[in-house]
């Protein structure tokens, strides 16, 4: 499947939780597009989380992807991957050359604030793939207020099916966040109650990855 040069998108003000839900694929690309408004109304919404793309929740074999080229909004995770059961680590991901980015409009106490608040998470963020190179990309805005504090990208393999590992980031931009990076391994809780650990957090490669304009006290984040 090749998305090519598609527009997706919300409204303003209501609710659209993704644009694309990668789901049990294999050899998919979204290229040259643009998907935008794509948000979560806090407290009062039907849905918690959003984004623009997401996947990697699968019992099957996942990947490749191909994600080039494409303006990506969403309030929740521009793009995700991750975060939900599953069994295996999707696999051999391309994400380069894109713009990630959130209004600042979205954020409450901004000049031009929009008067609706929005479920507001991460830039980029990776619970569960291997084998994916992360490079060019333009990350723009996050802020925290919600459950997170604003992170520009977050490696938290999240699952005892979950691994975040041969990841390369390389020639990126991040600017106006609350934190920086967050790269961790996350023990999950299963519904049962029982805690679990991922399988792994490793060979992670990180270079020639700007980061500006990081501000706890602009972006209600941590600052790290």
């Amino acid at each position: 499947l090749i998305f090519d040069r598609v527009w997706i998108h919300g409204t303003a003000l209501d609710e659209t939780t993704r644009g694309i839900y990668l789901g049990d694929s294999t050899s998919v690309a979204v290229i040259d597009s643009y998907l935008n408004d794509f948000h979560c109304i806090s407290v009062t919404g039907a849905c918690t989380d959003s984004q623009a793309i997401n996947g990697g929740n699968s019992t099957l074999p996942n990947g490749p992807y191909k994600i080039v080229n494409n303006f990506l909004e969403s309030a929740g995770e521009n793009i995700l991957l991750g975060g939900a059961q599953g069994s295996t680590v999707p696999a051999d991901i391309e994400i380069r050359r894109n713009h990630m980015f959130k209004p600042l409009h979205w954020m409450p106490g901004s000049a031009n604030f929009i008067g609706r608040k929005f479920i507001a998470k991460n830039l980029f963020e990776i619970k569960n793939a291997e084998r994916l190179l992360f490079e060019g990309n333009v990350l723009e805005n996050s802020w925290g207020g919600f459950s997170q504090v604003g992170w520009g990208i977050v490696i938290t393999p999240r699952g005892s099916w979950a691994a975040d590992r041969d990841i390369t980031i390389r020639y990126n931009t991040i600017s106006h966040v609350g934190s920086g990076f967050q790269i961790c391994a996350t023990r999950d809780t299963l519904p049962n109650g029982q805690k679990v650990d991922s399988i792994a957090s490793e060979r992670i490669s990180i270079h020639d990855v700007i980061v500006d304009d990081m501000s706890a006290s602009a972006y209600n984040g941590a600052g790290i």
